[in-house]
């Protein structure tokens, strides 16, 4: 470990503070392990031996899991399409609206809000940091963990982040560590500075933080970094914290909290239905009456059992019926659905509703899709204004006054629906005046190719009548009659 240069040392280092900012909660850390494990299907389902010989065969652990799909139909049916940006009651201008399509294409947002939204679903909480990409010219958009980041919101208004801490374990080179030791990291991000701090990995007591400094070209950047605006006003913490339905909480609520009781239950229903299907799936003859050592009791095909004891009783039991156990399987899947509102077709397959049967089916799906858009839709709306915020800092901003920008969240309809409905959608937009961007948007369209699209369709119209001109037929139109 390099020596720590000695006119940082001399600042003051609040252990006390910086401890707390590392202790991240060892039960939320724990909520958050378990509710991932049953995604991922690891659900630590009791088997027997035998059983666990065939269904853990390909040496994955077994679990009948339905807590995956519970996920991913929710988030599929979140996407974000776009998003509306007003400037006080007008629209913003067509190129701020291009530059946020393109600070979303260039950061290739459409995959990380997938991951994002799964996070979210999956743990109660996911975050994104926001910084600036000198060599794009951008605003980066990055996702983080939640269990390697702490929000600490105000007590008077419980809405409003007061700071953030970022706790993970590192090996990367700086002027602390030249010899590229395990340390443990940590940053603290307020609305106008990054507070970075770094201690041995594995330090057992509390205390032993030292300030950190980032390598820059042409020597070390400052500490503490600065997070201002050109006018020195604070940009805003650099972290939006996503949560699902945190009902009044700090920290978000897993989907999945409702359901893993039932999860267990199918678990534990389907690994009776093997049991019975491996041992009592056939009949199964017996004999009474006789030594256990004078008579052959396995029954191979074209043999029959036969013995010299006069006192020798034979007899079967008929396979038992796994009608109850499928029943109960069956049952349980339903109580999934239910609990959380997930349309049975989509878990269980079979037929497909259709028109209006459909909706009905997946009028709860889309309703806790809609509500759950509410709070995530305004997280990436704090994403895209604190981009804004950044580039007016760094870049080259399109709108000079930010104080009265608000960017509004564009979702896909989360519906199912054919593209008659979306074409039917089109023409009642064009009726009550909707933007084309907006248009373009609801059916899956790219504003700012379709532009790219447009200028080139009329650069090859324009040069066709250039021809056309050169050849001396300028004065018949490109329509007339020969």
């Amino acid at each position: 470990m390099a020596s720590v240069p000695r006119a940082i040392r001399r600042l003051s280092v609040d252990q006390d503070f910086l401890d707390a900012c590392a202790d991240l909660g060892s039960q939320r850390l724990a909520d958050y392990a378990l509710f991932q494990s049953y995604y991922d299907g690891d659900q630590k389902v009791r088997l027997a031996d035998r059983t666990r010989q065939f269904l853990e065969a390909s040496g994955l652990a077994f679990a009948e899991n339905f807590c995956e799909p519970i996920i991913d139909v929710l988030a599929e049916r979140l996407e974000v399409e776009g998003f509306n940006a007003l400037v006080g009651d007008e629209p913003a201008p067509e190129n701020f609206g291009q530059w946020l399509d393109r600070v979303w294409q260039r950061n290739r947002a459409d995959a990380l809000q997938g991951v994002v939204h799964t996070s979210t679903f999956v743990k109660g909480d996911a975050f994104v940091t926001v910084d600036y990409n000198p060599a794009k010219g951008l605003p980066r958009f990055t996702f983080n963990r939640p269990d390697v980041v702490k929000a600490v919101y105000s007590a008077d208004t419980p809405d409003t982040l007061e700071y953030v801490g970022k706790l993970w374990t590192t090996k990367a080179y700086g002027p602390q560590n030249e010899k590229r030791a395990a340390i443990q990291r940590l940053n603290v991000y307020y609305p106008d500075r990054v507070e970075k701090f770094y201690r041995l990995h594995g330090t057992q007591d509390a205390g032993g933080w030292e300030r950190w400094t980032d390598p820059i070209e042409g020597g070390v950047e400052p500490w503490p970094l600065p997070w201002v605006a050109k006018d020195g006003s604070p940009l805003g913490i650099p972290v939006v914290h996503f949560r699902n339905k945190p009902l009044g909480q700090v920290y978000g609520r897993s989907e999945l909290r409702s359901v893993l009781p039932q999860q267990d239950a199918l678990n534990k229903q389907v690994v009776d239905l093997h049991d019975i299907l491996d041992n009592q799936a056939w009949p199964q003859r017996y004999v009474t009456g006789v030594a256990a050592d004078t008579v052959d009791l396995i029954h191979k095909p074209g043999e029959y059992l036969h013995t010299q004891a006069e006192a020798a009783k034979f007899g079967q039991l008929e396979a038992a019926d796994p009608a109850g156990v499928l029943a109960a399987i069956e049952q349980t899947i339903s109580r999934i659905a239910r609990r959380s509102r997930t349309p049975l077709h989509l878990l269980a397959g079979g037929g497909l509703p259709s028109g209006e049967a459909l909706k009905t089916a997946e009028a709860g799906l889309v309703a806790k899709a809609e509500r759950r858009g509410v709070d995530i839709g305004n997280s990436w709306e704090d994403v895209m204004l604190l981009a804004a915020r950044v580039e007016a800092a760094y870049g080259t901003p399109t709108i000079s006054d930010l104080s009265d920008l608000v960017i509004e969240t564009q979702w896909r309809n989360p519906q199912s629906r054919s593209e008659a409905d979306d074409f039917d959608w089109v023409n009642a937009a064009q009726i009550a005046g909707v933007s084309q961007h907006s248009m373009q948007i609801r059916l899956g369209l790219d504003p700012e190719e379709e532009l790219q699209h447009k200028a080139g369709e009329g650069a090859t119209l324009d040069a066709a009548a250039g021809a056309l001109l050169d050849a001396g037929l300028g004065g018949r139109g490109l329509g007339a009659a020969a």
